[in-house]
């Protein structure tokens, strides 16, 4: 069974701050995104965000929370791939297509979307 450290106040503060700059990132990626080129806007990084959602599914029976660490899911690190918030209720993450420049977020309570959850 693992343990639960508290982590402290700033530390905290610091992780949010940053989930926070992620989101508006990719948010502003949505305004600055080129129109679709043809295909399935988003395609790409709907699949990515649903190997996150799975991974995040396996990572909760473990742990009893979710994590924010791509490299914790088995995940590879990516400029284009980021989970905005993991705790004990739920997870957010976002991603960016480059093919199309669509970004797509998925949150743990409400699925796809194209509105930054966090």
């Amino acid at each position: 069974m693992a343990l639960h450290v508290a982590v402290p106040l700033p530390r905290r503060a610091l992780v949010a701050g940053a989930g926070l700059l992620t989101a508006l990132g990719l948010a502003a990626a949505v305004a600055l995104s080129p129109p679709d080129g043809g295909g399935d806007a988003g395609t790409a990084a709907r699949e990515r965000l649903a190997q996150v959602a799975r991974a995040q599914d396996a990572w909760r029976t473990g742990h009893e929370t979710y994590t924010t660490r791509l490299e914790d899911l088995g995940l590879p690190s990516r400029g284009d791939l980021a989970i905005v918030r993991g705790d004990a209720e739920g997870f957010c993450a976002g991603a960016h297509d480059p093919g199309t420049g669509a970004v797509v977020f998925y949150s743990s309570a409400g699925g796809f979307s194209a509105v930054p959850c966090g």
